[in-house]
């Protein structure tokens, strides 16, 4: 269903498939490493007495960088959430539209979220702000964030263009499948 629709979609380049292959494989390799962390953590505390220093802290940065990662291949899968409350009453000639103004709604709103938070790790470069435990710079991650969400506006962006063409199929909310 969702593979079907990515595949349909993937009128992109062979670089537009990798990059979203890396960003897809970066976001498993964090999520493994999170799950590896824990785990090493809970046995370290329930075993050993002896939990990891900064397990926590390690956690608490690798959250955002896997949700960050993948968020510009869900935004150009369309694999996220969507709520269908308009799907009974619009019309099958009207979808692609539909399509392209909720994608275009999406790219602004995750658009002012790269800016602020482009502007929040100048200021966190500007102030030396760091970690508490590892003294990490809370810049490189809020770069990485904002960064992340440009290329997630440009995927909905794209979308939203392939919406307005036709050229990309639309969702039927009702079913999960791709309809015409």
């Amino acid at each position: 269903m969702a593979e079907d629709r990515g595949r349909q979609a993937a009128g992109a380049g062979a670089p537009a498939r990798w990059a979203m292959f890396l960003l897809g494989a970066f976001a498993c390799l964090v999520l493994f490493a999170m799950m590896a962390l824990t785990f090493a953590d809970v046995l370290g505390r329930y075993l050993l007495n002896r939990p990891l220093p900064g397990a926590y802290e390690m956690i608490a940065f690798m959250m955002p960088l896997m949700i960050f990662a993948i968020l510009p291949r869900v935004c150009y899968r369309e694999d996220h959430v969507t709520v269908d409350l308009l799907e009974g009453f619009t019309p099958s000639a009207w979808r692609r539209w539909q399509g392209a103004a909720v994608n275009l709604l999406g790219a602004a709103v995750i658009g002012v979220l790269a800016w602020r938070l482009f502007v929040q790790a100048v200021d966190n470069g500007r102030n030396d702000e760091v970690s508490t435990e590892h003294l990490w710079p809370l810049s490189i991650f809020g770069y990485f964030m904002a960064a992340m969400s440009v290329l997630a506006c440009v995927s909905l962006l794209v979308v939203a263009v392939q919406h307005w063409r036709g050229t990309r199929p639309a969702v039927d909310g009702r079913s999960g499948e791709t309809g015409s």
